[in-house]
This record gives C-alpha cells, sequence and structure tokens, in this order.
C-alpha cells in the first residue's frame, strides 16, 4: 500500500475492497457458501466496514460437509483488517495533523519556469502552509492508527491473560456490567466496546492494580474506579505505561503461539510443526511491532487532550502512545459512564442487602427509556444530497481513487459525516437551553444498521440520512420546573448580550424580589402542567436557531401519559349511570390534587384550631396529623368540595324545606358541572393525638369502650361549640368542614403499649387452635374470640395509627425530594384499576412499591418524570 494512501479515505476505500474481494471469494468456497454473511460497522463508523460470517444454516437435503466440524456452540466470526505499523508513519496521524484534504487552496498562476529544486522548495513552503490552514481530524486518525495497532493489542492482552488467567472472568464481569447498563457499544454507539473494555483490565494489571489472588467482584471494582474517577481515571484521561519498541516486540512475541494456536493445523508432523510455529511467531510479532516509533516520538498527552476536549470525545492512550481507544466516545457517553461506575460502587461498598445490591447492578437491564428522565426527537435537515452525490453524481469513494484536488469535493470527506455533525449540533443546542435544569444531556448516536455483503459499493458502507436525532436528558430535580430562567445581571452587558442573543423575543430585563436586576425568560405554567416546561425550553430555542426544519421539529413525551390522569370525574364511580362528569383538559387530576391538597390542609387547619380550643373535655386534644392519601396528592381520585358538606350548606338545606327559595344543587358548587352532587363523600383520616393518662383500663374491650365514649364527647362539643355535622361510630368520628369529611381516629400512648401486649400474648399461645375450645379465656380474662377480635389491629401493623403517621411522613418526604414520585402513583393506580387490580392492593401497598423505585436500591438515579417513573414501577413490580 502507498505510504501515503492514509490521506482522504483512500486506506478507508482500499480496506474495504479487500474485504469484499475476501468475502467474494468465502462465497466462491463450499465450506463457507451455507454460512450467511453480512457487513457490519466497526465502532459504527461506515469506513470500517466488518465482514461477519454468521453460523452455518443446517442443510435441507444434503448430509452435512465433513469438512467443517460440528460446533458445540453458535457463534459469528468478525472478519477486521489490519495492518502493520510501519505501513503509515504514525507521527503524520497524531490528533492534531490533518488527513483529509478537505479545504484546498487555490494554485498562483504560473510563473516563468524554475530550476528543480526552486520548484521543490516551493512546493514544500506551500505544502506547510497548506497544512497549517487545514483543520485536524482526530476521529479520522484515530480510526486509521487502531487498525495498526490492533496486532500489537492484541498480543498484550494474551500476555496478560496468561500471567493472570483470572482477568477473563473479571473482564467478562465487567462486560456483562456494560451490557446490563446500556452502556456497550452494541446499545450506544460510541459506548463502551470490549475491545476498549480488555484494554482497561490491562492496564490495571500493568499498574498493579490487578493480581491473581483477587476475585472478579474485586476486579469489576478496581475497573470501575478507573471508568469514574474523576482525576486519574476515564473521565480525566488514562494512559498505559509508554513501552520502547523492543518491549513491545517480546510481548508479542510471547503472545504469538496463544494466538496462533487457534489457526495451526492439527495433522502436521512434530518437528516441520515447530519450525512453522516459530516461522508464524516470528511474523505475527514482526507485524504487529515493526515500525512502531519510539514512545518519545509519540505525541504528548496534552496534545490529546486538547483535541478531546474541543471535539468531545475521551482519552485512553495505549502503550505505543499513538493509539487512542477512546476516541469514539463523546463527552455524554463518559458522563453516563462515570456515573453508573460510581453508582455500581457506592451500591456495592455498602449494600442493604447484598441480593439486592447485586440484582441490581447485574441483573437488572436497563435501557434508553430508564436511563434518562426525559426523551425528545428532534428532526434535522436531510443533508443525504450532500454526503452522497457531488459533482454530477459522483458516488463517495470514487474520489478516494483520483487524488487530492478530488477528494475534497466527496461527502465522504467530512469530518465528522453528516449524521454525527446534526447529533452534536443538537446535543450542544439542548445543553446551552436547558442549563442548569440538566444535569446529562445525550444525543444519542444512530447505530448503523447491518447491510448484506452485496450493499459493499466503493469500499465504504454508506450510512441512511440522520432523518431524527434521539436526545435524552436526566433533570434536576430542584431545578427541572422553575418557572423563571435567571439570567446575567443587568450591568454585565457582554453576557446579558450574549442571553438576549441566544433568547430572543422570550428575555427581558426584570427586577426580583432580592432588588437584582437580571435578563430572565418566564415559562408560565399551571402547577399541574410544570413538568411540560422542558418541552417548551427546546420547542422555543430549537425553532429559533433552526428554523429551516419547520415547526414540529421537536417531539416530546413528558405529556403521553396526561391523557391517563385526565380521566372521568373522581365521584363518577359512586354515581349513576351517565352521571360521570368528565374533567376539562386544563382541569387534569394534577390540578385537581393540588388544589385539592390545599384546600383539605387548609380545612384541616381550621378543625385543629377547633379541636385543640374545646372545653370540657376528660382529655384534651394535643395534636391533629393527617393520613389521608389526598394530603400527599398520590390519591387516584382526589377530592373535591361537596357543597352539602359544611354547616352552611345544611342550613340551607332546612331552610329549603321551610319554602325559601334557592336551589342548594343550582349551578356549579364545589366544582360539580350540570349541578349532579356525588352521592358518597370519601373520608379524609385523621389522627387526633390526646392527653395521656394513667387511668386507661387494661382491659383491650374496655379500653376501645372509653375510646369510643370520649369520641361521642368529641362529637358532641363540635356540634355545640362550632355547630359542626358528626357522625360517631365505635371507631372513629366523621366530622363535616368546608365541603370534607374529615374521620378522625383517637390516638393515646396507651395503644401502642395495649397493641404490642396483645401481639406478644398472641405469639406466646402453645396451640394456635385453643380460641376455638369452649372456655377458653386470653388475656385480661377475655374470651380467647373476644381477645383475638381486640388483637386483631396488632396482627395487621398498617392499621395501627402510629405506622400509617410515620407511612404518610416518609412518603411526603420522598413526593418532597422527587415531584415526579406523586404522579407516578396516581398512574399506578389507574394501571391497577385498568387491569381490575386495585382491590388486591391497598394504597399504601401502592405508594410503598413506587417509593422502592425512587428510592431503592439502582445504580440508575432517581425517575425524574411520570414517565420514565411507571417505568422504573413496573420493573420493580416484577
Amino acid at each position: 500500500m502507498h505510504v501515503q494512501a492514509y490521506l482522504n479515505h483512500r486506506y478507508h476505500a482500499r480496506r474495504g475492497l479487500y474485504l469484499a474481494a475476501v468475502a467474494a471469494h468465502l462465497h466462491s468456497n463450499k465450506a463457507f457458501r451455507s454460512r450467511p454473511m453480512r457487513w457490519e460497522a466497526c465502532q459504527q463508523d461506515p469506513t470500517r466496514p466488518v465482514l461477519v460470517l454468521g453460523p452455518p444454516s443446517a442443510p435441507q437435503s444434503s448430509p452435512p460437509s465433513t469438512s467443517i466440524p460440528a460446533a458445540p456452540h453458535q457463534f459469528e466470526l468478525r472478519l477486521m483488517a489490519c495492518l502493520p505499523p510501519s505501513t503509515f508513519p504514525l507521527a503524520k496521524l497524531a490528533p492534531d495533523r490533518n488527513a483529509v484534504r478537505a479545504v484546498q487552496q487555490a494554485r498562483p498562476p504560473g510563473g516563468p519556469q524554475k530550476s528543480a529544486a526552486q520548484q521543490q522548495q516551493q512546493q514544500q513552503r506551500k505544502e506547510e502552509e497548506q497544512e497549517a490552514m487545514l483543520l485536524p481530524t482526530p476521529a479520522y486518525n484515530a480510526s486509521v492508527v487502531a487498525d495498526c495497532c490492533a496486532l500489537l493489542h492484541a498480543a498484550l492482552l494474551q500476555c496478560a491473560l496468561q500471567a493472570n488467567p483470572k482477568l477473563a472472568d473479571g473482564l467478562l464481569l465487567l462486560k456483562v456490567w456494560a451490557r446490563q447498563h446500556a452502556l456497550s457499544a452494541s446499545q450506544t454507539a460510541d459506548g463502551l466496546d470490549g475491545h476498549m473494555l480488555a484494554m482497561l483490565m490491562v492496564h490495571l494489571a500493568e499498574r498493579g492494580k490487578l493480581s491473581s489472588s483477587m476475585t472478579p467482584l474485586q476486579m469489576l471494582r478496581a475497573a470501575l474506579h478507573a471508568l469514574c474517577d474523576p482525576v486519574a481515571g476515564l473521565p480525566k484521561s488514562l494512559a498505559m505505561t509508554p513501552q520502547p519498541p523492543e518491549q513491545l516486540f517480546g510481548a508479542a512475541h510471547a503472545a504469538a503461539p496463544a494466538l496462533l494456536a487457534p489457526f495451526s493445523p492439527a495433522s502436521a508432523s512434530h518437528h516441520g510443526s515447530v519450525q512453522a510455529s516459530a516461522a508464524a511467531a516470528d511474523a505475527l510479532a514482526h507485524a504487529a511491532c515493526d515500525g512502531l516509533p519510539p514512545s518519545s516520538a509519540a505525541p504528548s498527552l496534552a496534545t490529546f487532550r486538547k483535541q478531546a476536549s474541543s471535539s468531545g470525545g475521551g482519552v485512553f492512550i495505549d502503550p505505543s502512545g499513538h493509539c487512542n481507544l477512546a476516541a469514539h466516545m463523546g463527552r455524554a457517553s463518559l458522563a453516563a459512564v462515570a456515573a453508573a461506575a460510581k453508582a455500581t460502587l457506592a451500591l456495592l461498598d455498602a449494600p442493604a442487602d447484598a441480593d439486592e445490591a447485586v440484582a441490581a447492578a447485574f441483573l437488572t437491564p436497563a435501557s434508553h427509556a430508564s436511563s434518562a428522565d426525559y426523551i425528545w426527537a428532534v428532526a434535522v435537515a436531510d443533508a443525504s444530497e450532500g454526503s452522497n452525490t457531488s459533482h454530477g453524481g459522483q458516488r463517495p469513494g470514487q474520489a478516494a481513487y483520483k487524488g487530492e484536488d478530488d477528494a475534497g469535493a466527496s461527502g465522504l470527506c467530512r469530518q465528522p459525516s453528516a449524521s454525527r455533525d446534526a447529533e452534536a449540533t443538537v446535543e450542544t443546542l439542548a445543553r446551552i437551553a436547558l442549563a442548569d435544569r440538566a444535569t446529562w444531556v445525550h444525543a444519542v448516536r444512530q447505530p448503523l444498521q447491518a447491510a448484506p455483503v452485496e450493499h459493499l459499493q466503493q469500499g465504504v458502507l454508506r450510512p441512511k440520512a440522520p432523518g431524527a436525532v434521539l436526545l435524552k436528558a436526566r433533570l434536576d430535580p430542584t431545578q427541572a420546573l422553575r418557572l423563571v430562567d435567571v439570567g446575567p445581571a443587568a450591568d454585565d452587558a457582554k453576557a446579558a448580550a450574549k442571553f438576549r442573543a441566544f433568547w430572543g423575543e422570550a428575555s427581558e430585563l426584570r427586577r426580583f424580589q432580592d432588588g437584582k436586576i437580571s435578563e430572565a425568560v418566564v415559562w408560565p405554567a399551571a402547577q399541574g402542567a410544570r413538568h411540560t416546561i422542558p418541552d417548551r425550553v427546546l420547542e422555543f430555542a430549537f425553532a429559533r436557531h433552526r428554523p429551516a426544519n419547520g415547526p414540529g421539529t421537536i417531539l416530546g413525551c413528558s405529556s403521553v401519559l396526561d391523557a391517563a390522569l385526565r380521566a372521568h370525574d373522581p365521584y363518577s364511580s359512586s354515581m349513576g349511570p351517565g352521571m360521570g362528569v368528565q374533567l376539562s383538559e386544563a382541569e387534569d387530576t394534577d390540578n385537581v390534587a393540588i388544589t385539592s391538597a390545599r384546600l383539605i390542609d387548609a380545612a384541616l387547619v381550621k378543625l385543629g384550631k377547633q379541636l385543640r380550643s374545646l372545653e370540657g373535655l376528660v382529655l384534651k386534644v394535643v395534636g391533629v396529623q393527617p393520613q389521608s392519601s389526598a394530603i400527599r396528592q398520590t390519591s387516584p381520585c382526589p377530592p373535591k368540595p361537596h357543597p352539602l358538606a359544611s354547616a352552611a350548606t345544611a342550613s340551607a338545606g332546612s331552610n329549603k324545606k321551610k319554602g325559601a327559595k334557592g336551589d342548594v344543587n343550582g349551578g356549579t358548587p364545589g366544582g360539580f358541572e350540570g349541578g349532579r352532587l356525588p352521592r358518597c363523600l370519601e373520608p379524609v383520616d385523621v389522627l387526633v393525638q390526646i392527653e395521656n393518662s394513667g387511668r386507661w383500663p387494661s382491659n383491650p374491650q374496655a379500653f376501645k369502650k372509653m375510646k369510643a365514649a370520649l369520641g361521642l364527647q368529641l362529637a358532641e362539643a363540635l356540634e355545640k361549640s362550632y355547630g359542626l355535622i358528626t357522625q360517631t361510630s365505635e371507631d372513629a368520628v366523621d366530622v363535616f368542614v368546608d365541603g370534607f369529611a374529615f374521620r378522625l381516629t383517637l390516638y393515646s400512648g396507651r395503644d401502642e403499649a395495649l397493641m404490642a401486649r396483645l401481639a406478644s400474648d398472641m405469639l406466646s399461645r402453645p396451640a394456635p387452635n385453643a380460641a376455638t375450645l369452649p372456655g377458653a379465656t386470653g388475656p385480661g380474662g377475655l374470651s380467647a374470640g373476644a381477645a383475638s377480635d381486640a388483637a386483631s389491629p396488632a396482627a395487621s401493623p398498617e392499621s395501627m395509627p402510629l405506622i400509617r403517621n410515620w407511612h404518610h411522613g416518609l412518603v411526603q418526604a420522598v413526593g418532597g425530594a422527587n415531584p415526579a414520585y406523586a404522579p407516578t402513583v396516581r398512574l399506578a393506580h389507574r394501571w391497577l384499576g385498568a387491569h381490575l387490580l386495585s382491590n388486591h392492593f391497598a394504597e399504601e401497598a401502592v405508594e410503598l412499591l413506587v417509593a422502592a423505585a425512587f428510592t431503592g436500591p439502582s445504580a440508575c438515579p432517581p425517575p425524574g418524570s411520570r414517565v420514565t417513573g411507571p417505568i422504573a414501577g413496573q420493573g420493580r413490580k416484577r
């Protein structure tokens, strides 16, 4: 191959044609004719096709061929073309050099004839000036260098495996981890490929961080630490120990027999086999290391870091000092790998449950939907015309055979390609628009689909035009749903002008409560529609900065489940046929839940003041604590104020009986349309704490009757003092206040002690069926059946008032830290109801299941939207 074939995709075209010839030769061979063949792109690079040989298909009529032995397992063979390092000058493929002459300098007009020496000096000076004008092509250069160093990397890996055989198990565990977290190259185009992970294990073994006494799990921890360490890990940069070419040659020569063992002929004389093996080992070692320049001539680590910071790639340098193993990874992909590795380490270092930690780290598969909070599809302009044809329909790859002048016109020489360019533009624009709302933004690189052998044309694979870019982001729950984006201060003229240039007419100068005057962008939204603010932010940004794509450029999914929450009126199930009220689009359950919670809280504050101010009670009320899911905003059918559940409407009803004018049911009282009112009213559970006393009876039945008597006294006092409507029972007191029915449960310090004693007595019984014997007595002198009935609350912990109070506080804490928690719980209730399972799950059980998805052991952050919340919850239910 010519020494300058590395320029302008000449090498890639010849590489593809060589593999095409290999495919044609294999197809003509009877031994391989039964194997299906296809093309795949190495690291999703269309200029680096790989020939994949599938497992042999079963013959239909003829017996199996004896030339191919039956394999115990089905597998695929990937044929990758590689070069010795001596083929091209690696110094000219440094990350700061240009190898694609896409920009040509105009030739000066012809002058007087000059001597040959003068012409050579002028040509050399022209080339230097032209090279100074060209931009570096680090991705292109890295792809060529990777093929030149492939044999060397395989030899280094084989040497590491020979020194530590347990390294293979650690590598397999690392690959499983990457696949389960959707970080592998087979799932994400710029993810972790197996070659890079193998070299990472080799790097750790060379540094002494892996030993033969370590278990695979310990090796995995060391690898994860290298992937997430911001100081000396992959987020910063990794560089293997530089080795001179002589040492690398020795390693390649030592590993050559093991690499050539699968290809050694089985039937050969021992003497001839030894000579052939020695010759093949020498040839492989020379092919892997010949032409490697000394490590001192390799580009510096600072050069790789500079190009990575500008292009957004990673840095992982091999022992030769020329190959960047992480050049294909993007900035967002590196951040995702670091975050997943850090979370997995935290999960494995201090697990609350070892089995759950292992299941979350290795047995729970992730996907694009579960790894992000918001996902958008961004339409991009079709650049296929500019990248597939040029200058009279010239095909990509033809310029590789016609020299530099024609190569610059070919769309194939674009660096990066049209699809990668569109993805980078979308990601950058989204990152600027979301600002600190998002902690991570990633434009997913579209993978190249496998193509049949016939689709390889002119030596390269042609990717499809990027019709849409998949954009995903993780949001900060404290900043994602804010209504105002505060920009720079007014006195910072340069930053303010930049802010106005980006946001345009949406930016305005505002004065805030602290007296600060700054540029700001306001996104007005109702309380129940604030989850759509990130969609509106990106819609405005893309409409302003990418107007060529027209309206509807970006499509979000944050509101796709709002229709499930915008169902019938909460009380339609308790009303007759045709009496359900359909909620309007603005009046979805988000607004109803928030408004209902505020109204209930206001009514409860009013009731609490009235309860604490009551006089004449045997034991005073000292506290009032809510326990209802309506206040937690997790109720699937949040109650609305009922116009008849108050003292004022009760008196109006009595006046109507006396002949007073006015219709209580007319209009839209309490927000109900059509004058139809629900027949039943959902009570709001409230825990009423009363004073402690040492005079409570020890008998459970007597204790229960005493509390019922206190409830009667409490209800009578509320009726006399404030005219409230009450309804008493042996277990609770129902009170109507401002359209809501509050169910008051009395609680004292004696409750928990009595229930604990009854529970211990039940557990200490010698015979479980003794309660059925005639005359059997239980604790406190009661019959065994009565004692069992009295102790039944102890057998059901969720019915204990104190435990329900703890549950209410914990659920509110989870909802306060995660804005998507309450809508996710309501969606879970809707899903259970749609599948006729709501009767089998208590409200508290559903809340705990969803809370486990938000706070349970996981290597992924908690869900940040009502779309990803149900996905995580369904995984927890399984």
